[in-house]
């Protein structure tokens, strides 16, 4: 019965640590899409202020 609360608590621990970092992932992963869409964003708008040409491949 105790090895069962103990394998439980250890289970439990695994699992808040999983979820811990499976935020971490999506936090940062959120902050690169922020930071791409906000670079593009410039870009685009830099690109339009500047030349109109569409000769720019990317």
């Amino acid at each position: 019965m105790v090895e069962g609360g103990i394998l439980f608590k250890s289970f439990n621990e695994a699992t808040i640590s999983l979820i811990a970092s499976t935020f971490r992932v999506v936090e940062m992963t959120a902050n690169v899409l922020v930071s791409l869409s906000f670079y593009n964003g410039v870009v685009k708008s830099h690109l339009q202020g500047g030349e109109k040409s569409n000769s720019i491949h990317c």
